[in-house]
């Protein structure tokens, strides 16, 4: 008997998987289409819900401080009652 040498492929061919090529038709396209186009839509619905109930208020002081007060104290009245935790933003526009 001659000793062959068996490649990789031929030692473990049973642990190989048939390989799954999908073929796009349209129906099954268009059916892809709807449901991510609804899963986007459901998506949309809750982040607008979440955000509307957020409350957010904008305090301009540029016009009640001058440049030369080193310290420059702003008043801020909210008019709701805000609950749960309150997170302060600091934004600044127009700055090279």
């Amino acid at each position: 008997m001659e000793n062959k040498k068996k490649t990789f492929g031929q030692k473990c061919s049973h642990f190989l998987l048939k390989t799954y090529y999908p073929k796009p038709t349209v129906k099954g396209t268009i059916w892809l289409f709807l449901v991510i186009g609804l899963l986007f839509i459901i998506l949309g619905m809750v982040f607008t819900l979440v955000n509307s109930k957020i409350d957010q208020f904008e305090v301009r002081y540029d016009n009640q401080c001058t440049k030369d007060q080193q310290n420059c104290e702003v008043k801020i009245s909210i008019p709701t009652t805000i609950i749960g935790p309150v997170y302060v933003f600091y934004g600044l526009t127009n700055f090279y």
